[in-house]
């Protein structure tokens, strides 16, 4: 009797424990990643409509030392586009737009007569960024400031630009389509998006801390600020909105939207559970969508080195056999990166809202799941490369080569491209950082003494700093390891005979 009294009590004692594993190991976790620089905001994880992890990293406002919390509000970027993307869909099931349908049926000063809503929504309308920017940045000079959305439609019904893709033909990310979308909102709800999406979207889902920001006077006072690099050089981050780096615009649909873990973690158990559109709907938003040839609609960027995917209506959708149940969406600017990562079958959810611009975050919410399912984490090495010259900006030759030579070796853990090294090195002889762009090259030949291109840049940086005969040097250099290099030879000849 005793016996199976202790049994009992242990058996509930090892219950216990395994239930709070799962925390204990996510906290492990995100906690190494902030300590070591590469997290600074929230993270929620939930499993089953039930939040097992939630924790606030570092600074919201780093000047006033105001912290993180549960409540802090973060700019999503592209992670709006969802909302967007469920706008259309209902829409769609009140019958008041067909998905299959040409936009220019319902705007129709747009000037692409067979461009689908699907096809915008997927990415494969033809529409392209890249292609339109030039002009686009033309006619916002002669507006005077950044393009609204009315702006953009009337930016293309004047220029009429020719896509170079046909609709159909490619997958390729458009944010100006997404602005289109949230037009085709406003046009055929009769409403405002921002009040669209409050009285759709937020307040059905019980959010109270997401709204549309599009002027600083809409700011609330909850909303963390961001930080970034300036340079990929710069020793430590700044406030994106006193250095240049704020990506201030006046449009909206493809990014703008701020909201919390909370809210978001809110939004994701409404949307998956078909409570904000039809399942029947939900169910078609979370399938590969098809090119116009009949093959997948595949996302040709390996997206966070985590694997293939096709694109869905507003979400991406892993492919693979180990993740085909997953589907995500993230967003990145200048001191924000965001994901909301979920698992379909399990019904797991991992949110990650970083006002710092921290690196690596697809991997990093994917290991949420991969703890939650006891998996082994797959650790993403950190740059050294990056690590060394922000530390020779910010402590000196000395402090920069004792953190390589300490950390060199642990190839585990940090991986050091020639590559980095080399383009680092440009960057700071291009703002005329000259000493610490020649210790950069200099570094990068001993690091990779076979390397031919190291040495030509090595030299090409001397010689544009007046030391031509070392210049001479290092050409030569590079010219004995290949002889194909017709830079170095060229720059050795031209030298040689100004001697």
């Amino acid at each position: 009797m005793k016996r199976s009294v202790f049994t009992l009590i242990l058996t509930a004692a090892l219950i216990k424990v395994n239930a709070q594993a799962p925390d204990t190991r996510l906290d492990s976790f995100y906690t190494t990643l902030a300590n070591e620089g590469r997290l600074n905001g929230n993270v929620l994880v939930s499993e089953k409509g039930q939040i097992v992890y939630q924790h606030s990293f570092g600074y919201a406002d780093f000047e006033n030392k105001r912290l993180n919390t549960p409540e802090t509000a973060f700019q999503l970027a592209s992670l709006s586009k969802p909302f967007t993307a469920i706008a259309v869909l209902q829409l769609a099931d009140k019958e008041k737009l067909n998905l299959d349908e040409n936009v220019s049926r319902y705007l129709p000063s747009f000037p692409y007569p067979t461009m689908t809503i699907s096809q915008l929504l997927s990415h494969s309308s033809g529409l392209s960024d890249q292609e339109l920017g030039r002009s686009l940045a033309d006619y916002e000079k002669q507006l005077g400031h950044r393009h609204n959305n009315a702006e953009l439609l009337q930016f293309l019904a004047e220029r009429k630009l020719k896509a170079k893709l046909s609709p159909g033909e490619k997958w390729w990310y458009c944010n100006l389509g997404y602005e289109v979308l949230a037009d085709l909102v406003e046009k055929v709800s009769g409403e405002t998006f921002g009040e669209y999406i409050r009285k759709n979207i937020t307040v059905p889902a019980g959010m109270k801390h997401t709204y549309l920001l599009l002027l600083p006077g809409d700011r609330q006072s909850y909303q963390a600020r961001n930080y970034d690099y300036p340079k990929r050089y710069s020793a430590e981050r700044q406030r994106v909105d006193q250095t240049g780096m704020d990506y201030t615009e006046r449009a909206f649909g493809h990014s703008n939207i701020v909201s919390t873990c909370q809210d978001l973690f809110k939004l994701s158990e409404a949307f998956f559970a078909g409570k904000l559109v039809q399942p029947t709907t939900v169910k078609r938003a979370l399938t590969g969508t098809s090119l116009a040839n009949g093959q997948p609609n595949a996302v040709w960027l390996n997206i966070g080195g985590l694997g293939t995917t096709v694109d869905g209506l507003g979400w991406f959708i892993f492919t693979g056999e180990a993740m085909k149940d997953q589907v995500f969406h993230a967003g990145g600017m200048s001191g924000a990166v965001t994901i909301l990562l979920h698992d379909i079958k399990k019904q797991q959810t991992v949110i990650i809202l970083d006002n710092t611009g921290s690196e690596a975050i697809y991997k990093n919410a994917q290991n949420g799941l991969r703890i939650l399912n006891d998996q082994p984490v797959q650790y993403t090495k950190r740059n050294l490369a990056r690590l060394y010259v922000r530390r020779l900006m910010a402590g000196g030759t000395d402090a920069a080569a004792s953190l390589l030579l300490a950390n060199e070796a642990d190839t585990a853990h940090f991986l050091l491209p020639e590559s980095d090294m080399n383009s680092l090195g440009y960057a700071l002889l291009e703002d005329q950082y000259r000493v610490q762009a020649l210790e950069v090259f200099k570094m990068n030949c001993l690091l990779f003494p076979g390397s031919d291109n190291a040495f030509n840049s090595y030299a090409e940086a001397l010689e544009q700093s007046g030391q031509v005969k070392l210049a001479e040097e290092m050409y030569d250099r590079s010219v004995q390891l290949n002889r194909a290099n017709e830079g170095s030879q060229k720059a050795l000849k031209r030298l040689r005979s100004g001697r």
